[in-house]
C-alpha cells in the first residue's frame, strides 16, 4: 500500500497515511484533531542497485565520494 501525505488545513502540519491509492476514506489529523484534511504531492525515494553504502551521505558509490575513507 502507498503512502500519502495529508495537509491539516487547521494546524498546518503534514501527515502520513497508508492507503490504497483509490481510496475516499476521510482522515482526521493526529495532531490537533481536525477534519479538513488536503492530499499532497510527495516525492519518493529511488535506490540504486549495487549501492549499499552505510556512510552519512546514504551512499555515494563513485570514489569522489566526500565521506569515504
Amino acid at each position: 500500500m502507498p503512502l500519502f501525505e495529508y495537509l491539516c488545513e487547521t494546524c498546518n502540519k503534514v501527515s502520513d497515511f497508508l492507503e490504497k491509492a483509490d481510496s475516499r476514506d476521510k482522515h482526521t489529523c493526529p495532531h490537533c484533531g481536525g477534519s479538513k484534511m488536503t492530499k499532497r504531492l510527495s516525492g519518493f525515494a529511488v535506490g540504486r542497485s549495487g549501492c549499499s553504502d552505510s556512510r552519512p551521505c546514504g551512499g555515494c558509490c563513485n570514489s569522489g565520494c566526500p565521506h569515504a575513507e
